[in-house]
């Protein structure tokens, strides 16, 4: 069972993303991070997201835009006991 969902939603700036990933510090918890690709063009290089993180790791690609919140999307999607946006 999944403790906590980190959610990150993402537009642009692909450099901002890697370090708020390698920026969680978790080792306790069984969790799961989830990145919301809005609509970037961007290529998202795993690679460059620490190992300990890939295994809890989920990247969604939006490509059209619809008239739900980004919290619906993801409260739809998520599996932790807590998550957080």
């Amino acid at each position: 069972m999944i403790d906590v969902s980190i959610i990150i939603p993402f537009y642009k700036n692909v450099e901002w993303l890697y370090q708020s990933v390698n920026s969680i510090d978790e080792d306790k918890l069984n969790y799961e991070i989830i990145i919301i690709n809005d609509g970037c063009f961007e290529e998202i290089d795993l690679n460059k997201i620490k190992h300990k993180h890939t295994n809890h790791l989920k990247v969604i690609k939006i490509k059209i835009k619809v008239l739900v919140s980004q919290e619906m999307k993801v409260f739809l999607l998520q599996k932790g006991n807590i998550f957080h946006f």
